[in-house]
């Protein structure tokens, strides 16, 4: 059931020990800007830590109840982000989507192509109906991103997440098969 997911421009694969260098690379350099709102992404982020996710997220897909993926530049073999399809309910057929991109990739239109590439996983493969997105309220570009790929805006959830020890509140946005816009570069090859 788990494969690979190839899009035009990327490829996204398991979370696997041969990708350990190159993740702990980019969370390093993306943590001054991306760890504003993901609370472990930041420079103390040790190489223990990165190895033991790594193992973790391994575990995880080996049992079917989480789903994380690196996706990787198919021309330049750079580590571009990352998503992770979790809280995965089968009998109401829902999960939640969260994803990450390289602080030197933004901009790109990657976290669309990402998002897009996963849902399609969530719909096809897992036969789910819902893809939750959950976003801080001031995280502008993520809250575009959701609106960008078809995520129909569901409300505010107060406390929803804690960022340095302080309640955050979140926007919720649901993806569905007939409402998920499809990133051109993002089609299945």
């Amino acid at each position: 059931m788990f494969k690979q997911l190839n899009t035009k421009r990327l490829k996204g694969v398991p979370l696997n020990l041969s990708l350990v260098d190159q993740r702990l690379a980019a969370i390093q350099q993306s943590a001054p800007l991306v760890g504003k709102w993901l609370y472990w992404c930041n420079p103390d982020y040790s190489a223990v830590t990165n190895k033991e996710w790594i193992e973790h997220c391994m575990n995880q897909q080996t049992l079917n109840t989480e789903f994380n993926f690196a996706f990787i530049n198919k021309k330049t073999q750079e580590y571009i982000g990352e998503t992770r399809i979790s809280g995965i309910n089968f009998p109401h057929g829902f999960t939640n989507l969260s994803y990450w991109v390289n602080a030197s990739c933004l901009k790109q239109g990657y976290a669309s192509e990402i998002i897009t590439a996963a849902a399609q996983f969530c719909f096809e493969a897992l036969n789910l109906i819902r893809v939750e997105i959950v976003v801080d309220t001031d995280n502008h570009a993520s809250i575009n991103t959701a609106k960008k790929v078809g995520g129909q805006f569901e409300g505010k959830l107060r406390h929803r997440s804690r960022i340095e020890d302080k309640p955050r509140d979140s926007y919720m946005f649901g993806l569905f098969p007939d409402t998920l816009v499809l990133h051109p570069k993002a089609e299945a090859v």
